[in-house]
């Protein structure tokens, strides 16, 4: 596929600053490429990515990453790939967890 054929991809907010194009993003093994925002400090482990405060920040050090660190950027892509990996595993935990409550509760 065309995302997992590249090595960073934009991820622009939408009306939120998390969507959907993060996790197809980090799927795919592909860097995400971000403007900083809060929300990400306060996710289960940072999420991993290309950020900066402005798209020309982002845009610089994707130029750097691409040219000249293609090992560092190699390894932001496992750690794309061991973040959504683990982010999959909690929220099918916790949603077993939801589950069990919910059919305990309904057994009363």
């Amino acid at each position: 596929t065309l995302l997992g054929d590249t090595k960073v991809a934009f991820n622009p907010r939408g009306d939120h600053p998390e969507c959907h194009r993060l996790p197809e993003i980090l799927k795919m093994g592909t860097v995400p490429a971000m403007l900083e925002d809060e929300y990400m400090q306060y996710t289960f482990r940072p999420i991993p990515g290309i950020k900066g405060p402005t798209w020309d920040v982002v845009l610089d050090q994707m130029q750097y990453y691409l040219t000249e660190n293609e090992a560092r950027l190699a390894a932001l892509a496992q750690d794309a790939n061991l973040w959504i990996s683990d982010l999959e595993t909690c929220m099918t935990s916790d949603m077993g967890v939801i589950l069990e409550g919910v059919h305990h509760d309904y057994q009363k």
